[in-house]
């Protein structure tokens, strides 16, 4: 028996009427709605410890462990709850002291700090509008153009983070 050469097979696969027969034949497409009926019925399960999660929460709602769970979180938060409340009335004296040394050695000194770069900056800002000779109409239209540049920045953003249209690929389309 005679092996097929790559030439032989060449010409197998290049048969011109087997093209035309095949390109004649007619593209044919889902109908409308078929891709929304498939997917409504495919079912992704859960992760694997989301499925362990709920098997464990429903033995325990099945034997009942679950009302003393509960039980014992809200006996565990009412007791911490209390425990702080009453730490905080017995050393109210100490805390008060402890938050007012607080706020003299590092708020004032930060507030300050914040009040000093304010007015430095303020003070920059008129000495350089004041050095720039411009007359009032320039300055109200550097004014509204950085308004509308604002807009326009607020305005692109909202379409960027707009979902877009969803594209669907159709299967089998004439192109």
């Amino acid at each position: 028996m005679r092996e097929r050469t790559e030439k032989d097979r060449a010409a197998v696969d290049d048969d011109p009427i087997l093209d035309r027969a095949l390109a004649s034949l007619a593209h044919f497409s889902p109908a409308p709605g078929f891709e929304d009926r498939v997917m409504a019925r495919v079912v992704t399960p859960a992760p694997m410890w989301i499925q362990r999660l709920r098997s464990r929460r429903r033995s325990l709602a099945a034997t009942g462990r679950l009302w003393r769970l509960a039980a014992g979180l809200t006996v565990a938060f009412t007791t911490s709850t209390f425990v702080l409340i009453g730490f905080v009335a017995l050393n109210a004296a100490g805390l008060k002291e402890s938050l007012n040394g607080l706020l003299a050695e590092v708020g004032l000194p930060i507030w300050r700090a914040l009040l000093g770069i304010t007015a430095r900056v303020a003070q920059d800002a008129y000495l350089l509008v004041q050095s720039v000779a411009l007359p009032g109409p320039v300055w109200a239209a550097i004014g509204v153009g950085g308004s509308l540049t604002m807009v326009f920045n607020v305005w692109m953003l909202r379409r960027l983070i707009q979902p877009g249209a969803p594209e669907m690929a159709r299967l089998n389309a004439p192109h």
